[in-house]
């Protein structure tokens, strides 16, 4: 059991804080059927100690399943009605969002089965059991319906979480060499530190605007990537779709700027209502033009998902500020938290711009229905470049989508620009015009497929070397290897930090239950 261990290690988690709120909400569904079933047990005074036991350890086996390993049986086509993707994500009222499911639905999933059927059975115990008074049954009914609603939309969540990342897969591996990935972020409010403030100055801060884009494009052979991170930062600005289209115009410019040959974009980002904006969307066109990079789709990831690369980025910067403003320097305003940013000689690959937002005076006229429900926008042009069709998913690729009016978007003026007070790169001031700032991501994937006579649940996660190493297959390196993937359900680990980083960058992870059968563990004995 030792040597298990040693393949599939078990992890301590002894923090919970920052998690999104569909993981919370359903782990404390979990937590409250808990409590009621314990309730149910004292009301029988016992009686029910092993249907509560049973019960009890149903629920804790669902918890650890729709938070871990539910995802990774998700599929696009599956005879199982709870792990098909086309199925699930199928709006049946909506001809347009709905695929056309051609295989049968006739098997079961045991452990979806198991859940539904544990947190059915509690329900029926809560209306047979005698209380001690009506009001404390109808709060424990309250509990139970809102606890079983979380799970629900925690499996929901998972779903369209699963849906959406596909989007990102597919365009990273048919990445052409003349596009680009981008991933779109506002970081949260830098609040003013230093090394010592007085009292007065402590109350009514104000934070500092910053936002974070990611891009990831193919290297000169095709065979790559190479990734750069563009950080805007404002004294004041407010977090609209005006700044995010004055931002993704001097993004864009900027990467022109650096790699000529660019010429269209893919752009992802969370579902913020900068971004899922009407005014947005419809300024996609016009931002395109300008900057001489076609956008040809901007997907959204479902809430508190989808933005690892920008989340990794602004941690880096965040490190650099508060190791600099330790050593008793001010961080409070733009300018200020710049210099922190560059200190140390500044991050790889990172440019900084401090940009303040120019007056405008366009309109906001247009409006698109129904735009909370869409998560993938596809903007289509002609051959000569100009923009053709706007079509609309609410669910990646799951139906033939649905085209919006020409009227919304068609000859609007809506771009805003930025006014560029500075330009910093790695530490030092200036403009960068060229690609010597990017920075390579590994060339090749480490790890190898199951082998066909394997089963992919019950193998044994493959352990990967850095992307330097010389022996793959050498069994004493991968007991070496110390930097396993925080990603839950990857099964990749590296012998550096770099190579890791690396990973995570291209974000190509290799999803696979950690099981391993006790046969192939006495086999490594």
């Amino acid at each position: 059991m030792l040597r298990i261990l040693d393949y599939c290690p078990a992890t301590t988690r002894t923090s919970l804080q920052g998690i999104d709120y569909f993981t919370w909400a359903g782990g404390e569904g979990f937590s409250i059927l808990l409590q009621i079933t314990e309730k149910l047990t004292t009301l029988s005074d016992g009686q029910d100690n092993d249907w509560a036991m049973f019960v009890k350890s149903q629920i804790k086996e669902s918890r650890h399943y729709l938070k871990l390993d539910y995802k990774l049986h998700l599929k696009e086509e599956s005879r199982v009605p709870d792990h098909c993707l086309m199925y699930a994500l199928s709006d049946p009222d909506k001809p347009a969002f709905s695929a056309a499911i051609a295989h049968p639905l006739n098997l079961r999933c045991p452990r979806c089965e198991a859940m539904a059927t544990v947190i059915k059975e509690i329900g029926q115990k809560v209306e047979a059991a005698t209380f001690a008074s009506e009001h404390e049954k109808q709060e424990i009914i309250y509990e139970y319906e809102k606890a079983t609603k979380d799970i629900i939309e925690m499996k929901k969540h998972i779903l369209r979480t699963v849906r959406q990342d596909q989007a990102r897969k597919e365009i990273l591996e048919s990445l052409a060499i003349d596009s680009v990935l981008i991933t779109a972020d506002f970081a949260m409010k830098h609040l003013p530190i230093a090394g010592r403030v007085p009292q007065n100055e402590w109350f009514a801060q104000r934070g500092v605007s910053w936002h974070v884009i990611h891009v990831i494009a193919r290297d000169e052979t095709g065979t790559g990537y190479r990734t750069r991170i563009y950080i805007h930062v404002f004294d004041s600005v407010a977090q609209d779709s005006a700044a995010v289209i004055a931002i993704l115009n001097s993004a864009l410019s900027q990467i022109k700027k650096e790699l000529p040959h660019i010429k269209s974009a893919f752009i992802r980002s969370d579902n913020a209502g900068c971004y899922k904006s009407s005014q947005t969307i419809a300024a996609i066109a016009e931002i395109s033009a300008n900057s001489g990079i076609s956008i040809k789709r901007w997907d959204f990831s479902d809430p508190q998902s989808g933005k690892g690369a920008c989340d990794r980025a602004a941690a880096t910067i965040k490190d650099h500020v508060r190791l600099y403003a330790a050593e008793n320097n001010r961080c409070g305003t733009a300018s200020e938290f710049i210099s922190c940013a560059n200190s140390y000689n500044g991050i790889k690959s990172v440019t900084i711009f401090y940009a303040e937002m120019k007056e405008n005076t366009a309109k906001k006229n247009p409006t698109i229905s129904g735009i909370t429900s869409y998560n993938n926008f596809e903007f289509r042009a002609a051959d000569n470049g100009e923009q053709t069709d706007i079509v609309v998913w609410q669910a990646y690729k799951i139906g033939v989508g649905f085209a919006l009016p020409q009227s919304i978007w068609k000859n609007k003026k809506l771009l805003h620009e930025l006014k560029i007070k500075g330009t910093y790169t790695e530490g030092a001031e200036g403009a960068v015009n060229d690609k010597t700032h990017w920075k390579a991501v590994a060339q090749r994937d480490g790890t190898p497929e199951p082998s066909s006579g394997t089963s992919g649940t019950d193998a044994r996660p493959t352990m990967n070397l850095d992307d330097d190493g010389d022996d793959e297959n050498s069994e004493v390196a991968a007991m070496n290897l110390l930097f396993p993937c925080p990603e839950v359900g990857c099964s990749k680990t590296y012998q550096s930090q770099s190579a890791l980083e690396k990973h995570l960058d291209s974000g190509k992870h290799y999803y696979r239950p950690e099981k391993m059968s006790l046969k192939i563990g006495r086999a490594h004995v």
